[in-house]
């Protein structure tokens, strides 16, 4: 049952959901707004995409499964499995909706339960609609395990495993609008492992971000030097190494600020 639902004036300006709109032809925009009228009050829905369509876009010819994983692989969706059954949720949703409190609470189960599997559809940013090879996530290493061997409990788990793809997601559309890669470039697997490296070592979103700051106002990696040619810009290159990265983002100058789009994008999905 569709419910009366809030949308922020931001989601309209969210650039993250625009470059998925271009980079896929998707009315991506639309129809993450319309699925606020379909989670309950805790974010989640049953993911069912032909239902979900009448809901959000009845009169559109457009397989909406491949609107919904679009919307996975950037991280504005979760995709998990509980029981045999297929779920979603908005990570964010609870921080930009005011809930009735007369709203009957959500019966369907948490991807953060034990029993979830979260569906990773991070390997391929323009899927189709079925998706045969996606790979599974389990968000516990064993069944009544309280605490993972670094001492973190399942739930905190599940949290840092949301976290870094919503960084993921952060880092690669920053990159590609400081690049202007708008719609040409794909988060293959040597960025995506690149970034994971630097994030895994305790750097931050801001740090890598920073790096790509410095990257652009670098003549020689910019190839505006008049001695090189060759354009060093690439994500995987920024992130080859923790020493890389901080030589890089010391060309951002001090005082200065990476771009509105980080501040945008961490209010819209709820970073800290």
């Amino acid at each position: 049952m569709a419910r009366i639902r809030t949308v922020k004036p931001e989601l309209f300006r969210h650039e993250g959901l625009y470059e998925l709109e271009i980079e896929t032809g998707l009315p991506i925009r639309i129809s993450f707004a319309g699925l606020f009228t379909a989670c309950d009050r805790e974010g989640r829905f049953k993911w069912k995409p032909r239902q979900l369509k009448l809901d959000v876009l009845p009169f559109d010819a457009i397989d909406f499964s491949r609107v919904l994983d679009a919307l996975v692989t950037r991280g504005f969706l979760v995709k998990y499995e509980n029981s045999g059954e297929l779920f979603g949720c908005i990570p964010s949703f609870k921080k930009h909706q005011v809930i009735n409190n007369r709203e009957s609470e959500s019966e369907l189960p948490s991807y953060q339960d034990e029993q979830s599997l979260v569906i990773d559809l991070t390997d391929d940013l323009t899927r189709q609609s079925r998706v045969s090879h996606a790979s599974v996530t389990r968000l516990v290493q064993d069944q009544g395990e309280r605490k993972g061997k670094e001492g973190k409990g399942k739930e905190e788990e599940g949290k840092d495993i949301c976290q870094q793809a919503d960084d993921l997601t952060a880092i690669f559309d920053y990159w590609c609008s400081v690049m202007n890669k708008r719609g040409t470039a794909k988060f293959t697997e040597d960025r995506k492992r690149a970034v994971k490296a630097r994030l895994k070592e305790g750097y931050t979103a801001a740090h890598i971000m920073q790096a790509i700051d410095g990257c652009s106002r670098s003549d020689f990696h910019m190839a505006r030097d008049g001695k090189n040619t060759t354009v060093y810009d690439d994500l995987a290159m920024i992130c080859k190494s923790g020493s890389q990265l901080e030589k890089l983002a010391m060309n951002i100058g001090a005082g200065s600020m990476t771009s509105g789009i980080l501040n945008g994008y961490q209010e819209f999905v709820g970073n800290e």
